[in-house]
C-alpha cells in the first residue's frame, strides 16, 4: 500500500479531483476564483499499460485510453474522503485506503512525474474563452498541509556577505543562541563593521539569477538583510522597505518589484538553484489547492495576474542554520571575515 506525505498526497488528490470534476476555475491575484475556467479534457499518467491519457466522460466515468478502454468511476464522495484523510492524518507519511483503491482500479503505475520533467501534472485543456486545445504541464502548490515551499532552502541558496573590517570578538557573536539568533548576530555585526554582498554559494544559482536580470543577486541580498534584521517576512513588504538611495541600487521600487515578480514566476515554473537554467518554463502554469480543497488555476495567458498572486503570497522563512551552514562569521582563504544568509521562500495559501 502506498504511503506518502501530505504534499505528495495533495498532488494525487488534485489529479483525481480534476478527473472527477474536469473544470478548474481561473483565479485572481488573491487566489479567489473568477468566472473563467480551464476545461480539462485529459490527464496524463504512467499506467501499468504504459504512458497513456485518462479522460473523463460525460457520465462521470474515467476512461483509460488504451486499445481496449477501461472505465473507472470516481465520485465526489471519493474525493471528499481523500481530502478529509489528507487533512486529518498525522506523521511524515501515511496511507489513504480510498486513494490506494482508486490507484489500483485505475492501473496507475507511477504516481510521481519523471525527474526530467518540470511540471507535476500534464493536461490537455481548453480555456473557457477559447476553442484552442492545449497540451501542457502544470506545477501544483498545496495549502492542505504546512505552507508549501516556493524555493527550497539549501546550501545552494546561501548568499555570502563580506565584512569590510574583521571583528575581533566574532566568536562571541557566533555564540549568541537566542530565539532570534540570526537577527541578534547580524545586528551586532553591523554595529561593528560595514558588510556588502559578495557572492552566491552556488555559481549556477547566481548565473540563473543574472540570466533573469543582472541586478537580481544584489536585490535579493538586500531583501535578505531586511528580512533577518527586521523580522518582516512578506516579500511585498520587504521590497517596499529597500531604500534605493541608501542601498546604492540605482533602481526605483517599481523596478525592483518588477524584477522580483520575474524571479518568483521563474521559480514557480521550473527554475531551481542547483541546475543550470535554460530559460524555459512550465508551459501550462500552476494549480493551487486551497485549504478548503478547492482547485484554482493560473495559465501563462493571464501571467500578470499570476505574478501578482505570487508577489502577494510569497514570504521568507528561516531554515536550519546547521543543515544549511549559514548564520556564523568565519574567515575565508584571504583571512577576511564573511557571513552567510539563506534564501528560503514559502507561499501563504
Amino acid at each position: 500500500m502506498n504511503k506518502f506525505n501530505k504534499g505528495e498526497w495533495s498532488e494525487i488528490y488534485a489529479k483525481l479531483k480534476i478527473l472527477c470534476e474536469p473544470k478548474v476555475s481561473i483565479g485572481d491575484e488573491n487566489l479567489n476564483p473568477t468566472k473563467e475556467y480551464l476545461k480539462i479534457l485529459k490527464v496524463f499518467f504512467t499506467s501499468t499499460f504504459g504512458n497513456c491519457w485518462y479522460k473523463t466522460n460525460t457520465n462521470g466515468r474515467v476512461e483509460i485510453q488504451i486499445d481496449r478502454p477501461i472505465f473507472v468511476k470516481i465520485s465526489n464522495d471519493d474525493i471528499s474522503q481523500i481530502f478529509q484523510q489528507i487533512q486529518n492524518s498525522k506523521g511524515p507519511s501515511f496511507a489513504i485506503a480510498k486513494a490506494n483503491d482508486l490507484i489500483k482500479k485505475m492501473h496507475i503505475h507511477k504516481i510521481k512525474t519523471n525527474s526530467h520533467t518540470k511540471g507535476d501534472v500534464r493536461l490537455i485543456f481548453m480555456l473557457s474563452s477559447s476553442n484552442l486545445i492545449n497540451d501542457e504541464e502544470f506545477s501544483i502548490k498545496s495549502g492542505m498541509g504546512s505552507d508549501p515551499s516556493l524555493l527550497n532552502a539549501a546550501k545552494t541558496t546561501n548568499f555570502t556577505y563580506l565584512l569590510k573590517n574583521n571583528i575581533s570578538e566574532y566568536q562571541n557573536i557566533n555564540s549568541i543562541d537566542s530565539h532570534s539568533k540570526i537577527r541578534d548576530r547580524l545586528q551586532r555585526i553591523i554595529s561593528k563593521a560595514d558588510i556588502e554582498y559578495s557572492y552566491n554559494d552556488s555559481f549556477i544559482f547566481e548565473n540563473n539569477l543574472r540570466m533573469l536580470d543582472s541586478f537580481l543577486p544584489e536585490i535579493v541580498s538586500r531583501i535578505l538583510l531586511k528580512f533577518f534584521l527586521t523580522g518582516q517576512r512578506k516579500i511585498s513588504k520587504l521590497v517596499s522597505m529597500i531604500d534605493t538611495k541608501f542601498e546604492r541600487i540605482n533602481l526605483s521600487t517599481a523596478q525592483i518589484e518588477f524584477k522580483i515578480k520575474k524571479l518568483l514566476n521563474a521559480i514557480a515554473l521550473g527554475m531551481v538553484p542547483g541546475i543550470e537554467w535554460d530559460g524555459k518554463k512550465i508551459g501550462g502554469g500552476c494549480l493551487f489547492i486551497k485549504r478548503t480543497g478547492e482547485l484554482v488555476g493560473y495559465t501563462l495567458y493571464n501571467e500578470d495576474i499570476f505574478n501578482e498572486l505570487l508577489f502577494n503570497l510569497s514570504y521568507l522563512d528561516t531554515a536550519s542554520t546547521s543543515r544549511h551552514n549559514f548564520g556564523s562569521i568565519y574567515k575565508n582563504k584571504n583571512n577576511k571575515q564573511e557571513f552567510k544568509l539563506n534564501f528560503y521562500l514559502r507561499l501563504k495559501i
